[in-house]
């Protein structure tokens, strides 16, 4: 079964995955991750399976950088105080 018939993956997913490739070749599952908006979806249909990782590796790198994303803080920028005085 091709990976067009994952649940949850649209043709929206396809072009992002394209255009990251375009941009640089993925280097890594880890930046695969970083570069694109997919979960686990992929690893657990066997998508990196030509790599040599095997799928739980994969699975566990995937998670790893999915947390780090949605754990990330934003640095508030410093306000500067301007004066409206004529």
């Amino acid at each position: 079964m091709g990976l067009r018939y994952l649940n949850g993956l649209g043709a929206t997913d396809w072009v992002g995955i394209a255009h990251a490739r375009c941009v640089a070749p993925f280097m890594s599952v880890d930046d695969f991750v970083r570069r694109t908006t997919l979960s686990e979806d992929l690893p657990k249909a066997g998508a990196f399976d030509g790599l040599s990782v095997d799928r739980r590796t994969v699975l566990w790198d995937v998670q790893r950088v999915a947390r780090t994303r949605r754990n990330r803080f934003l640095v508030p920028l410093a306000r500067t105080h301007t004066s409206l005085n004529p």
